[in-house]
């Protein structure tokens, strides 16, 4: 389904017995798309690489070796950089209750997991974001183990191209909804007041106006929601979660202009 030259770019590497070139017709969707590489796939080990993102030399070497040492690791995430700047670090240690919160493993092309850990689980293919998000949750619950952070810089995630997927704020917002209302009945108190909350910073985002007194009473009640549910306390998590909404005028003036408002608020509410 591609539609510029990269049939002609990866063309001299197909003599390489290890490299299968799968060329549709049509795009078919990055759920489709990864659902039909797990369905090709025969090595031991499954790892993704979106096309915008780069990963360092080492990175399956460092990840195979660390799943190996550390057997009862269901998924091995690494830290990153956004386009080349400051290391962003991940969660050390995720379980599956940590991962009803959010997603701490992070997106595809940071993650390494083993083949037989996703056989039967495919990513919701209604889902046009949030799909790693899905296929963690759902090989973490399959094998009953924690993910783990290498604790490395493998991965440089580029956030520079304007059709990007996850930077599409609508798609991302629909997606997250469509997500949590399927997670819910797994919720325990907690994730629930967590999510409800995310909404409505989410909203925030495409409200009006500049920052006011009322942004500041719901601040303080957001904060209050974060710290007393207690996903995870580290400030750039938390200032990604509950403050960026308030304080970046720029991004929530431009997605007002592109959205106009945000569709319905689902089971959640």
């Amino acid at each position: 389904g591609c539609t510029d030259d990269t049939l002609k770019v990866i063309e001299p590497y197909l003599d390489d017995p290890r490299l299968v070139l799968i060329d549709l017709p049509h795009s078919i969707g990055g759920a489709g798309a990864r659902n039909m590489g797990l369905d090709r796939a025969t090595g031991e080990y499954v790892a993704f690489l979106d096309d915008d993102d780069e990963w360092v030399a080492a990175k399956l070497e460092k990840q195979i070796r660390f799943i190996q040492t550390h057997p009862d690791t269901a998924v091995v995430s690494c830290n990153y950089t956004f386009d080349r700047g400051m290391p962003s670090r991940l969660k050390s240690l995720v379980t599956l209750h940590d991962l009803l919160y959010h997603n701490f493993l992070g997106s595809f092309s940071f993650c390494l997991t083993r083949r037989s850990y996703l056989d039967g689980l495919r990513i919701n293919p209604d889902l046009r974001g949030c799909q790693d998000w899905d296929l963690w949750l759902k090989v973490l619950k399959k094998t009953g183990r924690p993910g783990r952070n290498i604790g490395e810089v493998l991965v440089h995630y580029y956030t520079d191209d304007e059709h990007r997927l996850s930077r599409d704020f609508q798609i991302s917002y629909e997606a997250y909804v469509m997500q949590v209302n399927l997670l819910w009945p797994l919720l325990d108190r907690k994730h629930r007041m967590f999510h409800r909350m995310k909404m409505e910073v989410l909203k925030k985002m495409a409200e009006p106006g500049l920052f006011g007194i009322p942004d500041l009473l719901d601040i303080l009640k957001h904060l209050i929601i974060f710290l007393y549910t207690g996903p995870y306390r580290e400030p750039r998590f938390l200032a990604g979660t509950v403050l960026a909404p308030y304080f970046d005028y720029q991004t929530k003036k431009a997605i007002k202009d592109r959205l106009g408002k945000l569709i319905g608020p689902g089971r959640y509410t």
